[in-house]
């Protein structure tokens, strides 16, 4: 049985390995650029910040990181443990992240993602649809080459 909840300090380390096995794929398309450095989550339009686990068998098998802003939740950071995707993980973590968008009265979910990855696809089945495509300022692909970042929205009823 599989259960979201909100992510907590003792799931640190579980988190942490998870995201290291789970962008290991990616690690074969693209990387940061040396100087970029991670981007800043909060700003001052920031209202809320928050961070899921999906949880199976006592075990961090998912997470999402996701930001309110003004009539916004910018979600970032999914990721599913390599071994146990495709079997809903990711589409129950964006359900509750939607349930949290409605519960705050924002009118939709945003995203950004490296279109090389393949990853615009995934979310495309979650409802998402591209609104932005531009070169990536913080990524580049593994010999150096301009990667496209994609920028997608799912409109929340």
């Amino acid at each position: 049985m599989l259960y979201i909840r909100e992510q907590s300090e003792s799931d640190r380390d579980e988190v942490l390995a998870l995201l290291n096995a789970a962008t290991a794929d990616l690690r074969r398309v693209y990387r940061p650029k040396e100087a970029a450095g991670r981007a800043v989550a909060a700003t001052e339009d920031t209202e809320f910040t928050g961070a899921l686990v999906a949880i199976s068998e006592g075990r961090v098998i998912g997470t999402v990181e996701y930001i309110g802003c003004p009539a916004v939740v910018l979600v970032r950071g999914l990721a599913v443990h390599p071994a146990l995707r495709r079997r809903g993980v990711a589409r129950q973590l964006m359900a509750a992240i939607e349930e949290i968008a409605i519960a705050r009265r924002k009118q939709r979910l945003t995203l950004d993602t490296i279109k090389e990855t393949g990853n615009p696809k995934v979310f495309e089945q979650f409802g998402f649809v591209t609104y932005h495509e531009a070169p990536a300022d913080r990524f580049e692909g593994l010999e150096g080459q301009q990667v496209t970042q994609t920028s997608m929205q799912r409109v929340l009823v």
